[in-house]
């Protein structure tokens, strides 16, 4: 009978009352919440650890601005409309390096990531308390459980970017206006409601829900309430405004931004679909010329093909919460609609609204899910209340088992699901400006340095190194339509004050002008990639100003008035191969290979047009070692594609540079890494042969037939001249099989991660790359 009593006088408590008997939760006093916060912080130094180069832009442009701010350079043309409000909290750091003096700034990245962590802590922290309002005590801290084991709160630990600030005040605007409706309450759940949007824009449909259903509870009779709420909601947006003509010169252009660009976004599918497309591509210029932009994509059947679907979310649901805590958060949330109470029930529509909304929206990532934490974290503790009530209390210790059981099972898979995160993608940049300060440059020296990614080491280097800021991006600069010639020739002049320039190897193989210019003024250093980190970045390029006479890795170098034979001479080469067909011929007068810093090595081909090239010939050389037969293929259009007709004529020398990364199917993202060298990987080099064929090509890049190869003053192609293919003549002769000469042997080194220890075992042909699933990344 006492136990009844007991259960319904537990049942008859409202939410906002803890459990009869319990006590509030504590922080550094509280053992529970200590071992919380503990596992909460060796999760985040877990992914702190994992950490090699910026995730991703937006952290370093929050830092960027209150750097700008600080030295009053922020203005309009400071990369992404966005509010100051997050940036803000960092200008301290800034503001007290210029007082003290302080010019090496590598620190202040990591002093970001400290408050950030602070904050995922915070968060923690705040789920728990308002999961104790809700139910009770040991469903508060099953609460904050729920909140530490959410990916995404420990991967945004550790990448200062506003997500996690704003849900940081949605949950204190949650514990602070679920639970009470007096004037005080109210009016700072309203400004904690409108300080969520300050920190992020994504925060408007949740601040905005969140205030409209606390008005609906408090009715007529708490009209006092909610208007001091919805005053304290207006003073943040105030705040908003404020800064936005501090900042930007425009009251409110901010927020006015993101409404455009995100009804733009919603609303352009619907209007492809009703067949309006010229309102959809107008209202989706707009939505980027707001935001900064010059000139907007395509909007047509194509770009709608590749917006993600409504489904995404729940398909990838267990990215944001591993399966225990989600499986545990479903019964949770039933709990929440078969017993329904304000607290609960806001809660609940909050997320629902705000998924319906993100849902439709074609560019979807979980990161917009962050404000959503306090109102995912509670449904845990609503679903352990329920299973503690009606679980048969003679096995307490079985039932606390099996709650302990589903928390402890989650930890690894949140570290499964943080080391799935591309977090090293954009570590070659660091590993670039190391290398410059550590080898590139002399002691005591100073230098100017540009780079294709400015975000990607920004604060990464010391005062000796100053790292200009471009015009406009570099990856950007084949672009016309985005890009103005004034900014190109800006962007040169630029890169023609620089001593270094580090890029990676894409930006440079889509902007063939920038290429040649680079070519023609700077030489390549050292190379860093790693196939398994960066693949889907490419190897990152150091470059270096040097002497256009000066012999050194280049990507192209082109020559109009230089004698072949003394061109020959001067590099030694005797060797020369001709690929003749249909009156046109290339002389391909040698090679050369230099192994580089980084581990990678450089092959470069030296040619003469005797006639005009055609444009769909094509290069097909590879290194293969015999023993093995694994290949390294570098297939490419002469000259990469990249000369203007009047470099395609008779008489031009060409020496292109090819980056040599010895396995199979390189630069291709999740290809299998499958290095060259058989049982020579257990030691420092590999023996390889070089070989080289031309192949005529039709437009969809499809073989028709190779062209025919001689040496000079012969008249019968090497394929025929020699009879037994793949042996050798007795002048040293050599045709593979497939029509391709071998032009000679190279030692290269054994390749990142092709190294196999010289124990015994057998070298593995293949290694597959991690599993990488396609998910809402950083």
């Amino acid at each position: 009978m006492d136990s009844v009593t007991v259960t319904s006088t537990h049942s008859a408590l409202p939410h906002g009352s803890p459990a009869l008997g319990s006590r509030a939760l504590g922080a550094l006093g509280d053992p529970a919440m200590v071992v919380l916060l503990a596992t909460t912080l060796a999760l985040q130094l877990f992914a702190y650890s994992l950490l090699k180069g910026y995730p991703n832009a937006d952290a370093v442009e929050y830092l960027d601005r209150a750097q700008l701010w600080v030295s009053r350079d922020l203005g309009p043309a400071a990369g992404t409309l966005r509010s100051l409000g997050f940036s803000s909290l960092f200008v301290p750091l800034f503001l007290a390096a210029e007082l003290f003096g302080i010019e090496d700034l590598r620190l202040v990245p990591h002093a970001a990531i400290g408050f950030q962590i602070f904050t995922g802590l915070a968060l923690v922290f705040t789920c728990a308390r308002l999961g104790q309002k809700l139910i009770g005590r040991r469903a508060g801290l099953v609460a904050g459980w729920a909140a530490a084991l959410n990916p995404f709160l420990v991967a945004y630990s550790v990448n200062p970017v506003s997500g996690l600030m704003c849900a940081l005040f949605v949950a204190l605007a949650f514990e602070r206006g679920l639970f009470a409706s007096d004037n005080k309450s109210a009016r700072s759940t309203g400004l904690l409601l409108g300080l969520s949007i300050l920190m992020a824009m994504q925060a408007i449909p949740v601040a905005t829900a969140s205030a409209a259903l606390l008005a609906l509870r408090n009715g007529r009779n708490g009209l006092r309430a909610t208007l001091w709420m919805l005053g304290g909601f207006a003073l943040g947006l105030g705040l908003i405004v404020i800064l936005d003509r501090v900042t930007y010169g425009e009251w409110g252009i901010s927020i006015k931004g993101y409404f455009l660009s995100n009804f733009g976004s919603a609303v352009t599918p619907l209007l492809m679909k009703l067949g309006l497309t010229d309102w959809a591509r107008q209202l989706y210029q707009a939505s980027v010329e707001v935001l900064g932009g010059t000139q907007a994509a395509d909007v047509g059947p194509e770009a709608l093909r590749r917006l993600l679907p409504p489904s995404w979310y729940f398909k990838n649901l267990p990215s944001f919460l591993v399966w225990p805590v989600l499986a545990v958060s479903a019964l949770g949330l039933l709990r929440a609609l078969v017993r329904p109470r304000w607290a609960s029930s806001i809660l609940v529509v909050v997320l629902a609204l705000n998924v319906a909304v993100l849902s439709g929206k074609g560019s979807k990532e979980f990161r917009l899910w962050l404000p959503l934490i306090p109102a995912t974290a509670p449904l845990f503790a609503l679903a352990y209340d329920s299973f503690m009530r009606v679980w048969n209390a003679r096995w307490p210790r079985l039932r606390t088992g099996i709650v302990v059981l589903a928390l402890a099972s989650s930890v690894p898979l949140v570290a499964m699901e943080l080391k799935q995160v591309e977090w090293r993608k954009h570590g070659s940049y660091w590993d670039a400006v190391r290398w410059i300060e550590d080898h590139g440059m002399t002691a005591g020296s100073s230098a100017r340095a540009f780079s294709a990614y400015g975000w990607a080491v920004h604060l990464r280097s010391s005062p000796k190194l100053r790292f200009l800021r471009p015009p406009i991006d570099a990856w950007r600069f084949e672009d016309k339509e985005a890009t103005s010639d004034a900014q190109r020739e800006a962007l040169l002049q630029v890169l023609g004050k620089s001593d270094w320039f580090v890029t990676h190897l894409s930006v440079l193989q889509a902007a063939p002008s920038l290429t040649l210019w680079t070519s023609k003024e700077m030489a390549v250093r050292a190379v860093f990639y790693d196939q398994e980190e960066n693949s889907h970045l490419g190897p990152v390029l150091v470059m270096q100003r040097a002497e256009p006479q000066e012999r050194a890795a280049r990507m192209l170098q082109v020559w109009r008035d230089r004698d072949p034979a003394a061109y020959m001479r001067e590099h030694a080469f005797d060797r020369p191969v001709r690929f003749s067909k249909d009156g046109s011929s290339a002389l391909l007068l040698g090679w050369d290979y230099q192994r580089l810093p980084g581990g990678w090595g450089w092959l470069t081909l030296h040619w003469h047009f005797e006639t005009a090239i055609p444009r769909l010939w094509k290069i097909l050389n590879y290194l293969f070692e015999q023993t093995s037969w694994t290949y390294w293929y570098d297939d490419h259009y002469v000259g990469m594609g990249m000369l203007p007709d009047e470099l395609m004529q008779a008489g031009t020398i060409l020496a292109e540079g090819r980056l040599v990364v010895p396995s199979e199917r390189v630069f291709i993202p999740g290809e299998p890494f499958r290095p060259v060298g058989g049982n020579f990987r257990r030691g420092e080099q590999i023996p390889t042969l070089l070989c080289a064929k031309m192949a005529l090509m039709n437009e969809n890049d499809e073989q028709v037939h190779l062209i025919p190869s001689y040496r000079p003053g012969q008249d019968v192609p090497l394929t025929e001249r020699l009879k037994f293919p793949n042996l050798w003549d007795p002048r040293g002769e050599r045709v593979c099989r497939d029509g391709a000469v071998v032009l000679g042997g190279i030692l290269v080194p054994v390749g990142h991660g092709a190294w196999h220890p010289d124990d015994g075992s057998e070298v593995p042909e293949v290694r597959i790359l991690k599993s990488k699933k396609k998910r809402a990344q950083l």
